[in-house]
């Protein structure tokens, strides 16, 4: 079976003077259904290759193909829109009407389906992410972890199949975060594509797959677990704090990956 996403030996830059590309050869393919995690440090351009994969941007060399067809031309992200959903880090650069149900119906309208068919999805979405009884609010009155939650309602509403999300925890407080990671579990496990972009890993730890990008193109590929141990400092990722303790406490010479207050427990009980 043919990858659903790949980046074949793709070269960005802005193109203003004397800047370096962003990218200079990245490749990477995705699987149909996978969690794939791409990490990196602020700076290194997750942003830009969300908006390379969604055909927002095209690339100065090389080439993105999704389901076997290559993202060219002006109208890429638009032939996309059915296909590809983009959450944007910050929500306000996403959310564009004027109350949560307007929002929530605002792509469902832009792929002209018919008007039952978009009440229906609306309907959905707003239960789906407990919405409902902020359906007539004015999303710039939302808490942080509501405009989340209302820009994943509305890229439901598009039934995309392949999700892009650039640090989808940004800005959220620890609970808001919880509820969030939870719903972007449960959309993959409904067979969904989800590219998670950030810097932490226990974001990602159940990712099938963890690519980190740094130095213009990916520098290591391998399970959320494997990275724990094999992280570079250089890499500028955010380790979960038990393992951080496990490897000073170690000298970094453990082979067991610990991501969790109870496995650090389990690892100082085993090594007494």
């Amino acid at each position: 079976m043919q990858p659903l996403v790949v980046l074949d030996k793709i070269v960005f830059g802005y193109g203003r003077e004397n800047d370096q590309p962003i990218f200079h050869g990245l490749s990477m393919a995705l699987r149909q259904g996978e969690f794939r995690a791409v990490l990196g440090p602020n700076g290194t351009g997750k942003s830009t290759l969300a908006k390379l994969i969604c055909g927002i941007i095209q690339p100065t060399q090389g080439e993105v193909r999704v389901a076997g067809v290559p993202l060219e031309g002006p109208a890429a992200s638009s032939r996309l829109s059915y296909r590809v959903g983009l959450v944007f880090q910050n929500p306000d650069h996403q959310i564009i009407a004027t109350s949560v149900a307007e929002e929530v119906a605002f792509g469902p309208c832009n792929l002209q389906l018919p008007a039952g068919e978009v009440r229906k999805r609306v309907r959905e979405a707003l239960e789906r992410f407990n919405l409902e009884g902020l359906a007539e609010h004015p999303p710039q009155m939302l808490s942080g972890g509501e405009k989340r939650r209302l820009t994943l309602a509305a890229t439901w509403a598009m039934q995309p199949d392949i999700w892009v999300l650039d640090e989808p925890l940004a800005m959220l407080d620890p609970p808001a975060q919880d509820v969030t990671l939870e719903l972007i579990r449960e959309i993959h496990r409904e067979g969904k594509t989800v590219i998670y972009f950030g810097h932490r890993v226990d974001e990602v730890l159940v990712a099938d797959l963890v690519s980190v990008l740094f130095n213009g193109g990916i520098v290591w590929e391998g399970e959320p677990r494997e990275l724990i141990l094999a992280a570079k400092e250089e890499w500028g990722l955010t380790l979960p704090e038990p393992g951080r303790i496990w490897q000073q406490i170690t000298g970094g010479n453990s082979n067991f990956p610990v991501a969790s207050v109870e496995e650090l427990v389990a690892a100082l009980w085993g090594s007494t």
